[in-house]
């Protein structure tokens, strides 16, 4: 299947309606909210179009730690504001009911917002047999390692989990397991990849240049 993989949205409803016009399964790997030059009325717009596209089996949504900053009060993100509570307020229900936390299309593919580390990948002796049962079962408690800000992000772990590792600190590729993540933003034109296949597609900056091209990530999977 065509899959058109989407990186961080921080309320560019431009982003979001240029991603759905295009052929193929579109999946947005979250971080919706909080963009410092958008409107209120952006925000809501990206919201309300993404999560559309979800309830009609169009796309596929991610939960980003900028969600998990409106969703949890302990986990604050910079570009929190009282005024964008309110909107997400609104669409809380529909992300916490479709909102997904990580995705695999393929067994050796793995899909989350910050990528999973090598450390955890070890520490919770993760396969890719037992990757979502393991995952799942993390997943449950927000205390758990998977919601861990490392220390590059001004945490107290070794590395953070998959809303918060830090692709130019924390990442180290995982043999046998292709991630896809956004999360840390690049400054240089397009995606960046490891030798491994991994791939970063946090590079809005080159959207806002107008390189549309090198903003949507499209593999058959």
């Amino acid at each position: 299947m065509k899959h058109v993989f989407v990186g961080d949205i921080h309320g560019k409803i431009d982003l979001v309606k240029r991603a759905l016009d295009m052929d193929g399964k579109k999946v947005f790997i979250g971080d919706y909210m909080d963009s410092f030059d958008r409107s209120n009325q952006e925000h809501d717009d990206c919201l309300r179009d993404v999560f559309n596209a979800v309830l009609k089996d169009e796309a596929i949504a991610l939960v980003g730690n900028h969600e998990l900053s409106y969703m949890h009060a302990g986990m604050r993100c910079s570009g929190y504001r009282v005024e964008l509570q309110h909107i997400f307020n609104e669409y809380s229900g529909a992300i916490q009911m479709m909102g997904n936390l990580y995705y695999r299309p393929t067994e050796d593919v793995l899909v989350t917002h910050a990528g999973l580390g090598h450390y955890w990948w070890w520490e919770h002796e993760m396969t890719l047999d037992n990757l979502s049962e393991k995952l799942d079962e993390l997943l449950k408690d927000t205390r758990s390692d998977m919601y861990a800000i490392g220390r590059s992000r001004g945490g107290f772990h070794p590395i953070g989990g998959i809303f918060w590792l830090d692709w130019e600190d924390e990442f180290e590729p995982i043999v046998g397991l292709t991630q896809i993540v956004g999360h840390t933003a690049t400054r240089s034109q397009g995606f960046r990849r490891t030798d491994n296949g991994d791939w970063n597609i946090d590079c809005l900056d080159s959207f806002e240049r107008g390189n549309t091209s090198d903003c949507f990530l499209i593999m058959d999977l």
